[in-house]
């Protein structure tokens, strides 16, 4: 056919008054574990250098002029921070982006309880095997969501799940928690003793230590 022939025209004007940079990562309502963070931007066409804010409640707590489109910055304390990106050149300053919100909690969950089975715990059930836990009331004031890391084995080092063990990730929604744990009756083997264990992990990563003891229960 014959080409369809349309015209663009590129306006490289130094004013920068009508433009807006453009965020890239994090991506907006970020949890984080860690204080340092790299925040990238889509770089402006005549911006010499950027001006990177950081804000805590409305309020402006550190500034940046850098003249790349990306930083790599070190928060002083865990909390929830808004961050945003204005760029400038000699004539003019452009608009202020969007801002994102960025929310820095460096605080472990705490340990759960274990409440059932406890150490040496005969059972000649066959299925399932249900553990149970309490996950205490969050220490962190930033996050509530927590998941349970549940690990089951015939290792008491845990070194190795086999075919007859478990490691799953749960979402913690009651208190306490329940995990029926049903073993395969092929790989079951007269004595057995598992070894359970569990820790909490929160929105932002950080993981509690599993509790201590880890508990074991024995199959008749």
């Amino acid at each position: 056919t014959e080409y369809v022939t349309n015209n663009l025209r590129i306006d490289s004007n130094l004013n920068m008054q009508n433009q807006m940079v453009i965020l890239s990562t994090p991506l907006n309502n970020v949890y984080t574990n860690s204080l340092i963070k790299t925040f990238l931007w889509q770089a402006l066409p005549n911006a010499t250098s950027y001006i990177f804010e950081i804000d805590t409640s409305n309020i402006i707590v550190d500034t940046k002029i850098i003249t790349q489109a990306s930083i790599t910055y070190t928060f002083p304390v865990q909390g929830t921070y808004s961050w945003h990106v204005r760029g400038q050149n000699s004539t003019s300053t452009s608009l202020s982006s969007s801002p994102r919100t960025i929310l820095v909690d460096t605080t472990k969950p705490p340990v759960p309880v274990a409440i059932s089975p406890l150490s040496s715990t005969i059972t000649t059930a066959t299925n399932p095997i249900i553990f149970k836990w309490n996950v205490p009331a969050p220490t962190s004031r930033f996050d509530s969501t927590y998941y349970c890391q549940l690990q089951i084995s015939t290792d008491p080092t845990f070194s190795v799940i086999d075919s007859t063990g478990k490691d799953t990730s749960i979402f913690v929604i009651a208190n306490p928690m329940t995990y029926n744990f049903y073993s395969k009756p092929a790989n079951l083997i007269s004595g057995t003793t598992y070894y359970w264990q569990v820790r909490t992990i929160d929105r932002a990563g950080n993981k509690s230590p599993y509790f201590t003891p880890t508990f074991s229960i024995k199959r008749d």
